[in-house]
């Protein structure tokens, strides 16, 4: 793009150059006692319209680099998705309700709810911080693609922790339902001994 402005300017200038000697070659001379007289006018008015010529060209340049700061600030990559992410992955273990059905204590149950309840209490305030942070990104980006793409990594945010509270929930219910099945069994274990 630089050499195109480049060549441009050479244009412009060898074409006031040209329209200057031009104007002397090309002036009908007025002869007066053999003197000739150059037609100082006409080239004032070529140099003018060369001037005239160099100013707008220096406005369509101005204008094709607004133009391009205009498609950058709307496309292109920020790579905002992974501004600070410090959860990457899912909070509880995908063999959770295997693991809380085969708990036989209240000991072993309680152990891993805490376990996996502590992980979830760390990843929503983690992520309640990344959203924050994400936030003030906002008030520090330049242009309007940036601002698009950390609302729209927010909405992510949000939906994870949304996700994450509903997890929570599950876990709660099903650490409730476990606690029920080992009461039952501890309870059919004392009304039949010999029974498994």
């Amino acid at each position: 793009m630089n050499s195109f402005f480049g060549s441009m300017r050479k244009a412009v200038t060898l074409a006031l150059t040209g329209l200057s000697g031009a104007a002397i070659v090309w002036t009908p001379y007025a002869h007066a006692q053999g003197i000739p007289v150059i037609d100082v006018a006409a080239i004032a008015q070529a140099i003018e319209q060369v001037r005239a010529w160099e100013a707008q060209y220096k406005q369509m340049v101005d204008s094709l680099n607004q133009q391009k700061q205009m498609i950058d600030n709307t496309t292109g990559i920020r790579n905002l998705g992974m501004v600070s992410n410090a959860i990457t992955r899912n909070v509880l273990p995908p063999d959770i309700g295997q693991l809380l059905q085969a708990t036989q204590s209240h000991d072993a149950l309680n152990l891993l709810a805490s376990r996996n309840f502590g992980a979830l209490s760390q990843a929503m305030q983690t992520r309640s911080a990344q959203i924050q942070d994400l936030m003030r990104q906002i008030n520090q980006t330049q242009d309007a693609k940036s601002i698009q793409e950390l609302t729209a990594r927010i909405q992510a945010e949000q939906v994870m922790a949304t996700g994450e509270a509903k997890e929570a929930d599950w876990l709660r219910s099903q650490v409730q339902l476990q606690s029920q099945a080992i009461d039952r069994a501890h309870l059919q274990k004392m009304i039949n001994p010999g029974a498994r």
